[in-house]
Formats: structure tokens, C-alpha cells, sequence
């Protein structure tokens, strides 16, 4: 509901401000404009945006095969010393072409190498704060009886859809008897890492997506796309 209102807030101000900027000037908006309905709006104006991460195609392409930072000596020299700059700083990046809302535009995969040295810190402490998590509820499932095995499943498949890095595995249920009742048990629990998610969110950290409607490169390079979204005016 918030998000909306921002979404909304942002698509007004904009319908105000559209018909004052300069056309030759660059917006350079955060990921609350980018929703169909405001890049529409705003189509017929020079953008950047940062894109939600929470779009499908986001999820797609951010474990894309990035590239280091080259200075390409056919471009401007101004160009060339504002990509030195990200390519000291351990910048990588690659560019796609997309359609979203009808509109063409160039997507920038950014990673920044100190960006993502703090997201995998903080992606180490979620990983070490889940197994603790993890741990509790493999304890409380060992002891735990059910009326039937279909009840059992289901009690551990709830568990699981708690933990996004970890999951528990029963390797059997067996029944006791408890006042002539069978009542069933996990057994041979195994609390296992997510592998490939940790690793997907290890690839994605230090990661972002910068959107523009500028399609040519060579009229806007990658740096600006990138410089501009740092330094706006």
C-alpha cells in the first residue's frame, strides 16, 4: 500500500515537472518510479532508473556473467577517465537490451566490489543466524508426535518454507505406541544448506540494475549511465 502511494506520489510530481525539464537534460530517478505506468509517462524524456529487484525479469539476469570495467580507447577522453575511475574501484557491469511497458531501453548489471564484500558479510551472518534457527526447530521436530504420517510431512513441509537457507530432512517416520494410539515420529532429522540459493545470493550481492531510455551506446556510454546515476544534477 506505502509502495503504491510512493509509486502514485512520484507519477504526479512527474506529470507536473515533464512539461518544464529540458529535453536534452537526463532524470535520474531511484527504483520507486520504475513501474509501467510512470516510465510510460515520462517516455518522451531522457531517463535513468534504478530497476526493483523484485521484477521477474531482475530475478533472471542478475546472476549474469559480468564483465571487469574496460577503457575502450575509441571513446571520448572524458568517458575514458570516468570509466578508469570504476575500473580502479573494481567495478563490473553488462549491458542488455529490454522491453518493458512497451518502451526499448538499455539495462546496466552493476557489481561493486565493495558493495558486495558488505553484502556477503551480511549474507555469511543471515547464513550463520538461520542455522541457529534451524537447529531449534530440527530439536522441537525430533520430539514432536503426530496423528498420522500425512500430518507429519506436512508439519515439516511448513518448517521449510520458514528457512530460505536451509532446510531439515527426515530420513523416516516411524510409529510408537502411546496408549495403544500409533503415534508418529521423525527420525535421522539432517539439517542441510540451500546450496544453490546461497550461492545465487552470493553471485546477486553487490549487485544492482540501472534502466535508461537512451538505446544507443554510442551516443551514451555505460560509464554515463553509471556516473549520472551517482552524480545527478
Amino acid at each position: 500500500m506505502v509502495m503504491n502511494q510512493i509509486k502514485q506520489s512520484a507519477a504526479s510530481i512527474l506529470s507536473d515537472v515533464k512539461k518544464q525539464i529540458k529535453l536534452d537534460s537526463i532524470m535520474v530517478c531511484d527504483s520507486a518510479l520504475y513501474s509501467q505506468e510512470n516510465i510510460q509517462l515520462i517516455s518522451n524524456l531522457k531517463w535513468i532508473t534504478r530497476v526493483p529487484m523484485t521484477l521477474k525479469k531482475t530475478k533472471e539476469i542478475i546472476g549474469s556473467y559480468l564483465e571487469k570495467v574496460k577503457v575502450s580507447p575509441e571513446t571520448d577522453p572524458e568517458i575514458q577517465e570516468i570509466t578508469r575511475e570504476f575500473q580502479k574501484k573494481g567495478y563490473k557491469w553488462l549491458e542488455q537490451k529490454v522491453t518493458y511497458a512497451g518502451i526499448k531501453q538499455r539495462w546496466l548489471i552493476v557489481e561493486s566490489a565493495e558493495r558486495k564484500q558488505s553484502d556477503i558479510q551480511k549474507l555469511n551472518s543471515k547464513i550463520e543466524q538461520e542455522k541457529k534457527t534451524a537447529l531449534k526447530l530440527r530439536k522441537k521436530l525430533e520430539t514432536t508426535g503426530f496423528d498420522t504420517v500425512t500430518q507429519a510431512q506436512n508439519y515439516l513441509k511448513s518448517i521449510n518454507k520458514k528457512l530460505k537457507l536451509w532446510e531439515l530432512k527426515s530420513l523416516e517416520i516411524k510409529s510408537k505406541k502411546i496408549n495403544k494410539q500409533s503415534i508418529f515420529y521423525h527420525y535421522q532429522i539432517e539439517t542441510k544448506p540451500r546450496v544453490s540459493e546461497i550461492e545465487r545470493r552470493t553471485v546477486a550481492a553487490g549487485r544492482f540494475i540501472l534502466a535508461t531510455n537512451i538505446e544507443s551506446s554510442s551516443d551514451f556510454h555505460c560509464s554515463e549511465i553509471l556516473w549520472n546515476y551517482k552524480n545527478p544534477n
